[in-house]
């Protein structure tokens, strides 16, 4: 990629292929400052921006990260990939006290509305439901994500602590095992 870019500085393709080849070795800040190239080249693409927003994300930077993530579904809101990126990036300025967990759910909503396979986002939306109070509608997020992975340990926990949210503590017990 690196020759190839230097023969074509702002080719999409290149840019885009050399910024996940460093994201995907970890290396962050080598991804960050490609992505930052791809969208001051592409600024109109939101793949550019959404790449540029899970590196920063991943960075711990998360209101740099919302800004990014926001940019990309606002050039296409169906990027069911990156609602369900925002919907992480927002949780996570939830628990660091900077968010509402009822934003975090209508993002995640949004996300299943474009990604309906994707048994992460009701994975997610459970652990929301569940916190904002919401059981039934937690355990019927939970009881999709289960389906689909039955073995998996937040999402049995999940639907454990629903249960005992609800006082039924018999229901809970085989979660909780």
């Amino acid at each position: 990629y690196e020759r190839f870019l230097e023969r074509f500085p702002t080719d999409y393709w290149g840019l885009l292929g050399l910024g996940q080849a460093h994201l995907g070795a970890g290396r962050l800040e080598a991804a960050r400052s490609i992505f930052e190239r791809l969208v001051q080249a592409h600024g109109n693409e939101a793949r550019a921006h959404f790449f540029l927003g899970r590196t920063l994300q991943q960075q711990g930077e998360l209101e740099a990260a919302q800004r990014s993530l926001r940019q990309a579904v606002g050039l296409d809101e169906h990027y069911g990939e990156a609602w369900f990126a925002l919907g992480q990036v927002e949780l996570g300025r939830v628990y660091r006290g900077q968010g509402k967990l009822g934003e975090v759910v209508l993002v995640f909503e949004k996300a299943l509305a474009e990604q309906p396979d994707n048994t992460l986002i009701h994975c997610e939306l459970g652990h929301c439901y569940r916190q904002m109070g919401e059981v039934q509608q937690a355990l019927a997020h939970y009881e999709k994500f289960l389906a689909a992975h039955p073995d998996d340990f937040w999402g049995l926990v999940g639907m454990g602590a629903s249960y005992l949210q609800a006082k039924q503590v018999d229901r809970a017990w085989p979660y909780l095992q």
